[in-house]
């Protein structure tokens, strides 16, 4: 299979590659997949395989009221690392409850309200922790997945203290001076 111009293609040796009938059944571009922008909340072309079909991704990119709340997948005690291109050495320990979090870390403590706006957005309002975030709204994005076992995977890019709107993609936040991501495990 010619993965340029997917055409089926005799093999250099007698013997190698797939049947005529095998080629032709595989021999297909991979369909294209969309990820939602929760910013714009638009889906936006990714790489093949790395999103859903634009029907699903239609269905679930729509901007959503905000609420104080924690996504229920979200709740409970995460232990992690920062992971984007300025990332800050250590351990990072968040423990998420119905409608506020605690956050421990190498910059310090922090604590406040969560909160949700959909599309797997989740907030941060920050009532107590370092002077420069206190008042402050870290607005973010999540993901989380099940591990093999009993683990829980998040991955949360959370843009700064003075941001109004969250990371674009988790990709963007690893580049990004003004925003941070991590990757957590409960």
């Amino acid at each position: 299979c010619n993965s340029t111009t997917y055409q089926c293609q005799l093999a250099a040796n007698p013997g190698e590659g797939l049947t005529k009938q095998e080629c032709e059944n595989e021999c297909k571009p991979a369909a294209q997949t969309y990820v939602c922008n929760p910013v714009n909340h638009t889906c936006e072309k990714t790489t093949a395989g790395h999103g859903t079909s634009l029907l699903l991704c239609q269905a679930s990119c729509q901007h959503i009221k905000p609420t104080n709340s924690t996504p229920a997948d979200v709740i409970g005690t995460w232990r992690g690392l920062e992971v984007d291109m300025g990332y800050t050495k250590g351990e990072f320990d968040v423990t998420f409850e119905k409608s506020s979090f605690k956050w421990s870390g190498p910059g310090g403590d922090l604590s406040g309200v969560t909160q949700t706006t959909g599309n797997f957005q989740l907030n941060l309002i920050i009532e107590k922790g370092p002077p420069a975030l206190q008042g402050k709204t870290l607005y973010g994005i999540y993901s989380t997945v099940k591990g093999s076992g009993t683990p829980v995977y998040m991955t949360l890019a959370l843009s700064d203290g003075d941001s109004k709107a969250p990371p674009s993609s988790f990709d963007g936040a690893m580049k990004n001076k003004l925003a941070k991501e991590y990757v957590l495990m409960k």
